[in-house]
C-alpha cells in the first residue's frame, strides 16, 4: 500500500515536472478557443487570468468581465478592474473543447497555467 501510494505521488511530481508553464494572450474583441485535439491527452490547467497593459491614452477604469465558454454555456470567471484586481487566481482544469474571452476594450487579458498529462506516465 505504500508503494502505491509512492507510486502515484511519483506519477505526479513527474507530471508536473514534465509540464510548461504557458499564458495565452486573449486581445481585445477576440476569444481563444481550447480544441478537442488539444485536451485528447492532456488537461489544462489554468492557475491565473490576468489584465494586460493598456494604451496610456486607454487607462480606462471599466470592469473586464472574463469568460468561460464550454458547449453552450457560458460562464463567468470573475470580473477585473486596473485599480484594484488586475489578476484573478484560478484552480480551472479543462479536459473539453472551450473557448475563453473578455469584455475589455482596451487591453488584452492573459490566461495563465500549464499542461498536465492525463494519464500516468511509465519510467
Amino acid at each position: 500500500m505504500i508503494t502505491t501510494a509512492l507510486q502515484s505521488c511519483c506519477d505526479v511530481i513527474l507530471i508536473v515536472a514534465k509540464t510548461l508553464l504557458q499564458c495565452v494572450e486573449v486581445k481585445p474583441g477576440d476569444c481563444v478557443k481550447i480544441d478537442e485535439l488539444e485536451v485528447a491527452n492532456v488537461y489544462i490547467h489554468i492557475s491565473q487570468v490576468a489584465l494586460g497593459e493598456a494604451s496610456k491614452n486607454e487607462k480606462s477604469k471599466e470592469p473586464v468581465v472574463v469568460y468561460l465558454k464550454v458547449g453552450v454555456q457560458k460562464l463567468v470567471l470573475g470580473t477585473l478592474n486596473r485599480e484594484e484586481i488586475p489578476q484573478i487566481p484560478l484552480d480551472l482544469v479543462l479536459d473539453q473543447e472551450a473557448k475563453l474571452s473578455h469584455t475589455c476594450q482596451s487591453a488584452s487579458v492573459y490566461f495563465c497555467g500549464y499542461r498536465a498529462n492525463r494519464y500516468p506516465l511509465h519510467h
